[in-house]
């Protein structure tokens, strides 16, 4: 007779719903907004040197997506990659706006790329902060919740810009720009940290995961890519 799985205690979905929060920071101050005005008109970039940039680490996820996708399904436990994947977008975050633009750009294409991976991450933890009846319901609280990560963002970045960001000088405005990329780097970290320390993952004891897997994972994309071609 088979057993019901208990249902996620209250702060494990709480944690896990607030790192929509943290990444949507990220996401709206740093992909969005800020850094594109950053390139724009702080340090006298071109868009099409941000458009680039950002297709260019779109491309990379692009075709890194189905190989870590992979790579997860073979390991007991997605927390690490989550961890290590955060961890990453973070510390390029902090780096942002202290080097000159090719710099800072070379950082952005790092922290995106690591951003998006973790989210494919994140998304595969719902099962264990959810059931079936419920799921929808605490997937659609993300999402609102992360909207909110949004505003909070917009009101940090408007605080640390001030009221009359056209009236500072060019350092001035680099240098308040370069405040606003570090709180958001510690805005993702500080709401991402409760998501690690409370969603307790169901281990899958019969995952094993080693040097080989990475092998084992591009094979696998391979295969599923060719089987593609049976259903038009």
């Amino acid at each position: 007779m088979s057993q019901t799985a208990p249902a996620p205690r209250p702060i494990a979905v709480g944690s896990w719903v607030l790192y929509d929060l943290a990444n949507t920071t990220f996401s709206f101050n740093i992909v969005s907004v800020y850094l594109a005005l950053w390139v724009t008109q702080v340090m006298g970039g071109t868009d099409a040197e941000w458009a680039y940039t950002l297709s260019i680490s779109m491309a990379i996820i692009f075709v890194m997506s189905p190989i870590l996708g992979a790579l997860t399904d073979q390991a007991p436990r997605r927390m690490p990659f989550l961890v290590m994947s955060t961890l990453i977008a973070v510390g390029f975050t902090l780096m942002l706006g202290s080097g000159t633009i090719g710099q800072t750009l070379t950082y952005f294409i790092i922290a995106n790329v690591a951003y998006q991976a973790g989210l494919q991450f994140y998304d595969a933890l719902l099962p264990d902060v959810s059931t079936e009846a419920n799921r929808g319901r605490i997937s659609g609280i993300g999402v609102g919740v992360g909207y909110m990560g949004s505003f909070l963002g917009l009101v940090v970045a408007a605080v640390i810009l001030g009221a009359s960001p056209d009236e500072l000088s060019v350092d001035e405005l680099a240098g308040r720009y370069r405040n606003i990329f570090l709180a958001t780097g510690v805005m993702f970290l500080l709401f991402a940290l409760p998501c690690f320390v409370f969603v307790k993952e169901r281990v899958r004891p019969d995952k094993h995961f080693n040097p080989g897997s990475v092998i084992k994972a591009i094979r696998q994309v391979g295969t599923t890519f060719r089987h593609t071609r049976r259903y038009p």
